[in-house]
């Protein structure tokens, strides 16, 4: 852990930060015209914080055979690579803010962290889909897959919030 901790200061760059960042907010417009084809109120399970498998049935259900297969494109296209530029992104970010600060070196794989439980998220979605339409019993997936969308949510939003406001603190510094 400590040479992926040491090559991510040694290769965390401004441009970086700030291409990943762009490529993130193309990303989310791609994101909101998926978004388009999902009944109203819908979220899917990256919005959510946990669930249930009933309650993974029931949002499954709510999609309908058109929702689902946007779905499982927007899993398979967009979140494929995602979590790489977010978990970067916010890697990148951290190792340029937290010199200088009291924070351990090692914050800097949070965001790593999350991405790997995205891609639990999203591997976990796309076999509750699969077994849904074969009308196969979801099992424990639900529970897995919530479990990583918990962890996800939670630690790609604490370091969001740690990263804006180490920016904010050396802007003032200013």
């Amino acid at each position: 852990m400590t040479q992926l901790v040491d090559w991510i200061y040694a290769a965390a760059r401004p441009w970086i930060v700030f291409t990943l960042l762009a490529v993130a907010l193309v990303f989310t417009v791609f994101f909101q015209m998926k978004a388009k084809s999902y009944p109203p109120c819908f979220s899917t399970f990256d919005g959510s914080w946990f669930y249930t498998p009933d309650a993974a049935r029931a949002k499954l259900e709510a999609l309908g055979p058109k929702g689902r297969n946007v779905y499982r494109s927007q899993e398979i296209q967009l979140d494929l690579v995602f979590p790489l530029i977010y978990g970067f992104l916010l890697a990148f970010a951290l190792a340029l803010l937290a010199p200088g600060t009291k924070l351990p070196r090692w914050i800097v794989i949070l965001p790593l962290i999350a991405a790997l439980a995205d891609y639990g998220e999203n591997f976990s979605a796309l076999a509750m889909l699969g077994r849904f339409e074969r009308g196969v019993s979801l099992d424990g997936i639900p529970w897995l897959g919530s479990v990583c969308t918990l962890i996800k949510q939670t630690i790609s939003r604490g370091s969001f919030i740690v990263a804006g406001a180490l920016a904010i603190a050396a802007w003032l510094r200013k």
